[in-house]
């Protein structure tokens, strides 16, 4: 049946059985994977999540069938999840009060096989301008998406997303030596992927590598460029889950109003930026979306909040209960979560280190080693140039860096005016947290520990 009557048809049969509350959130999409240099894949979802409160318990269950008899296996799974499950209070069903903001319309360009074909061929068109660099491999990955969560308390709100993404792995090849470097590319319309400026970026890393030897192990000031540092940022932004303060995996708990970051850090979170991958007029919780202002010229502000954790703090305002999918549990994590940019160049950056070292890959990150989300400590393994008298050098290899992200919030030294949202977490396994995308400026990082020779 479709969505509709199958809504109907549950909500009267819940309320049959004695459920005072019940919401759906119904997620349809599809999505198509190119490979580079060849090859696609096509999928098509759509599923159902059902919560519902039943006797003072609240329970979920999902479905990928709109029929009388799916619905009453959602009931009787609900039903038995909330006779067994721990609630940690009142069960929160939003009203569909508040205003919802308006976000541009979905590039439909991002459904075009054909467009999508083109893109892809172009990227490996510029590849193969390079010479050297035939055991390139990538994906260009287009999804588009339609939300839609009803509740009985009188929420029914909807939103259809698209976003493309690139991932390149650049391997160059010299006399039989190979160099690599990975990069993204992302965004919510079709041109927001330059094949230009993307292979161009990839071809100047990889190519730039060869000849690479070890430094002295030591402590240094870092340049890392935007791509990089999202990275890192994406890192650091599991302390600031009001979830993560709650269960004191965060070292941010009570630090509200003082510096946690150097005056040069606001970090902000806003489901509105198109510039990320993940934007969304509400939560999964159907309230509102806000941006919202975490850190202020380094002075924690606010943590991201869903309707629970909301109620353990003053002034807390939820939004940020995110899921990836129907199939998902949902939880408080960033939407596009950001460090503001600055006002000077890399170039500048570069220049006003003087003696130290640019770091523009820390490919094992991709893989989610490295870093630690309880401790904050990390210890990835690293590529990139030194740099001396504010000039490039040579390039660095096999090496390592190290410290806590806490410290490297106040470290940052620098920040610069290039932000670009990185590779966002939910396309890396093993990362630290399961939603978001990440975004950072090149930024200046001192006193940070490099293992080497």
């Amino acid at each position: 049946m479709e969505f509709e009557a199958f809504k109907q048809f549950l909500f009267a049969e819940a309320e049959a059985n004695g459920f005072e509350k019940v919401e759906l959130y119904h997620v349809s999409g599809s999505g198509i994977l190119l490979s580079i240099p060849e090859g696609e894949q096509y999928n098509m979802r759509c599923g159902v999540s059902l919560r519902g409160t039943v006797q003072g318990g609240t329970g979920t269950a999902y479905s990928e069938q709109f029929t009388e008899e799916s619905a009453r296996y959602l009931i009787q799974t609900v039903r038995e999840n909330a006779s067994i499950l721990e609630n940690d209070g009142e069960a929160y069903y939003h009203d569909g009060s508040g205003s919802y903001p308006e976000l541009p319309p979905a590039d439909d360009e991002l459904e075009d096989i054909s467009r999508l074909s083109a893109l892809r061929d172009q990227i490996w068109k510029e590849i193969e301008s390079y010479g050297n660099l035939s055991k390139t491999t990538g994906v260009v990955h287009a999804v588009s998406s339609t939300i839609r969560i009803v509740n009985n308390q009188g929420l029914d709100v909807s939103t259809k997303s698209n976003y493309v993404y690139c991932v390149l792995y650049m391997v160059a090849e010299r006399d039989g030596v190979l160099k690599n470097s990975l990069l993204y590319r992302g965004g919510t319309r079709l041109t927001d992927i330059d094949p230009q400026d993307l292979v161009g970026s990839g071809q100047q890393k990889a190519n730039g590598y060869f000849g690479a030897e070890q430094v002295e192990s030591g402590t240094y000031n870092i340049v890392f460029p935007n791509d990089t540092a999202s990275l890192l940022v994406q890192g650091f932004s599991v302390f600031f889950s009001a979830e993560s303060v709650l269960s004191a995996i965060s070292a941010l708990k009570g630090k509200e109003g003082q510096y946690v970051a150097s005056s040069k850090v606001t970090i902000l979170d806003d489901p509105l930026d198109p510039r990320g991958v993940f934007c969304r007029p509400f939560d999964a919780e159907g309230i509102p979306a806000v941006k919202r202002t975490l850190v202020k010229d380094g002075v924690l502000e606010s943590y991201l909040h869903s309707s629970r954790t909301a109620v353990h703090f003053e002034h807390a305002q939820p939004g940020n209960h995110h899921r990836l999918d129907y199939n998902y549990q949902s939880a408080v994590y960033p939407s596009n979560f950001y460090l503001a940019a600055g006002e000077k160049s890399l170039d500048d950056l570069i220049a006003e280190l003087g003696d130290g070292l640019y770091v523009t890959d820390v490919t094992a990150y991709f893989h989610g080693a490295g870093i630690n989300a309880a401790s904050g400590e990390y210890s990835i393994p690293a590529t990139g140039y030194v740099v001396r008298n504010g000039k490039i050098e040579r390039p660095f290899d096999g090496v390592t860096i190290a410290g806590s992200l806490y410290d490297f919030m106040k470290n940052i030294k620098e920040v610069g005016s290039d932000l670009l949202f990185g590779l966002p977490t939910s396309f890396r396994p093993g990362a630290p947290m399961a939603h978001g995308c990440y975004g950072s400026p090149s930024i200046r990082v001192d006193g940070i520990t490099v293992s080497g020779k």
